[in-house]
This record gives structure tokens, C-alpha cells and sequence, in this order.
């Protein structure tokens, strides 16, 4: 990772260059930040990833509140996740942001992350929740939500993003309910770099993905959408982008246990794949080299539609091709690379 850092500085550095934007993981931070140390961090949600390379979430949170304390770190914190707020003891300069309650009807998942309180251990109370842990939270001792200085007040997905911020309106052409939060990170880093509302405006209604985060594609009358799942949490958003789609969809999903993904995929068992069962679905097509956990998991989940075993992933997401119905492509960290291939391959000549 501090390696590719160094690469994107030397590749992309001007002499007007005065900003970098760096995305790092969690388990990257400690080592990233003996390199360098940046002036501003923004934290979106700790959820359950690569659980076999970072360890448990408190055990995580804990190391990259000792990593950043004492550095003189902007902190720009999701104020809707507990876990996040944690690290407001790494600094002494602190920006939240978050949504206010009913802000959208997220779909409720069956599966939730911890919900106690860091400092005392009570199990936290909450007066709403958006989903997983993400909410307004508070606890007898006095860890609580704190007060956002930017926040959604209400956003719809129809079937792209449009958010009210701040009493400002904003539309973006990307999908997904979740990515009303990434918006919305976007949208503090940027306010609190002097950029004014025009401005990210401008920004957000002309950004389109192309890197595999829910991004469109549309040839003739097919069209498809693919978006990275790598935990419980990006599964369950991944599958509830199926849910917004009216009419027949066949799915493509992917499941590799490569180095890079993390070896254990027991998160599979905590993702919600049970909500599948109220969808019009032509066919299930899973592949990875879990491909047969993932058959598995669908069974168990009794969804009851046409589920084709095919491990090789270029084959399977060509495969979708032959079905009229929205192509949903839900990948893992390895899997993207030749799904997203595959798809432009398929619909070269459309767009997205």
C-alpha cells in the first residue's frame, strides 16, 4: 500500500498540485502513517472485513486510535457509527457528519454489528436506527451521537442518488442507497476544504463510476449494474439495489477466498441473502472459487430460483447475457477485476 502511495505521488504530482486524496483500507493505516502523515482523515464505517487479517473490530478501532492520536489530525467522522466516533479521543480536532433521523427507509437487515458502548460496555440505546449500527445512539455514561455539522436531511434513490444537504439539493448519477454516506463524506471534505456549494454541485451531478462501485452499463434494451461486496454490510446494500429494480433481474455473484479477500467467508452467513426470495429472479449464477459455499448459502436462504454453478468467473458473467432480465453483479475484492472486464466486453458499444 505505502508503496503505491509513493507511486500515485510520482506519477501524478505537479508543480500546482497542492492536494492528494487517498484512499487506504483499515488495516493499511498504521503503515501508511510512518510514511506519511496526512492533514485531514475522514472515517465512513467500520463493518466485519477480512476478519482473519485485521481481527475484530474493537481490536481494530483500538489500533488505528493509537496510530493517528498525537499527530495533529483533522478528523472527519461519521457520527451515525459508534465505532467511529470512538476515535474522537485520537484528536482534538473533530468534524461529524450523518443523517438525520428518517432521513430514508433503509432496508432493516437481520444482521447487526456490535452495539455496546466503547466506554463502559452497556449495550448502547438507540432513538433510530438506518441501518446495522448506523443510527442515534446514546448510553447512560454520556457517549452519545454527537451533533452533525453537515447532514442529510432526507435523500431518495429513483433510480439515482438526489440528497438535500445542509437544505441544498444535490443530484448524482450513481445508484444505492448506501452511497448516500460516501456522498455525503465526499461532500465534508470538500466543504471543509473551502470548496463552496456550485462547485460540488457541479461535481457530483457530472461524476460517473467506472471503477465497479455501482456502476451502470446499457447496450439495446439489456442493462446491468455492478458493485463491489466484501462484507456483510456491502452485500446486504448490493442486494437491496435489486430490490429498487422493478421487474426480472438474474444475478451474478462472486466469491473468492484469495489472499487479498481475506481467507474466511463465514460473513457470508451474516449477509442477508434470505430477502432474495421477494424478487422476480430469472436465475442465480454463482461463481469464485467459493462458488459452491455461496450454491450453499442460497440454499440454506430457501431461494427458490434456477442457481447455475460456474467457477469461472468470466463465463458466468457472460452468461447473464442470455437472460432478458437486469443483470445485478455483486463481486468480491478479487472477483471485480474480471467481472467489470467482462461486462465492458458485453456491452462494448453501449453505455455506462
Amino acid at each position: 500500500m505505502a508503496a503505491g502511495i509513493t507511486s500515485a505521488f510520482i506519477m501524478q504530482s505537479t508543480p500546482k498540485t497542492k492536494i492528494a486524496v487517498i484512499e487506504i483500507d483499515e488495516g493499511s493505516i498504521p503503515r501508511v502513517l510512518k510514511e506519511v502523515t496526512p492533514s485531514m482523515m475522514v472515517f465512513t464505517n467500520f463493518f466485519r472485513d477480512q476478519m482473519d487479517r485485521f481481527g475484530e473490530i474493537d481490536i481494530m478501532v483500538n489500533n488505528i486510535a493509537e496510530t493517528i492520536s498525537n499527530k495533529g489530525i483533522k478528523l472527519l467522522l461519521n457520527g451515525d457509527d459508534p465505532f467511529v466516533s470512538r476515535l474522537k479521543i485520537a484528536s482534538d480536532t473533530i468534524v461529524y457528519y450523518g443523517m438525520k433521523a428518517h432521513a430514508h427507509e433503509f432496508e432493516q437487515s437481520t444482521m447487526n454489528e456490535s452495539r455496546y458502548c466503547p466506554n463502559c460496555g452497556r449495550l448502547l440505546q438507540y432513538d433510530y436506527i438506518h441501518y446495522n449500527q448506523i443510527g442515534h445512539y446514546h448510553c447512560q455514561c454520556g457517549f452519545k451521537r454527537e451533533q452533525a455539522k453537515y447532514e442529510i436531511s432526507r435523500f431518495d434513490v429513483a433510480p439515482f442518488l438526489h440528497l438535500n444537504i445542509n437544505d441544498e439539493k444535490y443530484d448524482m448519477k450513481i445508484a444505492g442507497d448506501f452511497n448516500a454516506y460516501n456522498a455525503l463524506a465526499a461532500y465534508t471534505v470538500l466543504r471543509e476544504l473551502g470548496l463552496n456549494e456550485q462547485a460540488i454541485k457541479n461535481g457530483f451531478e457530472t461524476y460517473t463510476s467506472d471503477n465497479g462501485r455501482m456502476q451502470y452499463f446499457k447496450k439495446e434494451r439489456k442493462e446491468a449494474m455492478i458493485n463491489l461486496a466484501k462484507n456483510p454490510a456491502g452485500m446486504n446494500a448490493s442486494l437491496s439495489v435489486g430490490e429498487q429494480l422493478e421487474g426480472e433481474k438474474v444475478y451474478v455473484i462472486s466469491l473468492n477466498d484469495n489472499a487479498a479477500d481475506g481467507r474466511d467467508t463465514s460473513w457470508i452467513y451474516d449477509a442477508d441473502f434470505e430477502k432474495l426470495s421477494k424478487q422476480q429472479i430469472e436465475a442465480i449464477i454463482v461463481t469464485g472459487t467459493r462458488a459452491e459455499e455461496l450454491q450453499l448459502r442460497l440454499k440454506l436462504a430457501e431461494v427458490e430460483v434456477p442457481i447455475i454453478v460456474e467457477r469461472d468467473i468470466y463465463k458466468a458473467t457472460a452468461k447473464t447475457m442470455d437472460y432478458k432480465g437486469f443483470t445485478v453483479a455483486i463481486p468480491n475484492y478479487t472477483s471485480l477485476a474480471p467481472m467489470l472486464e467482462q461486462l465492458n466486453r458485453s456491452f462494448e458499444g453501449g453505455q455506462s
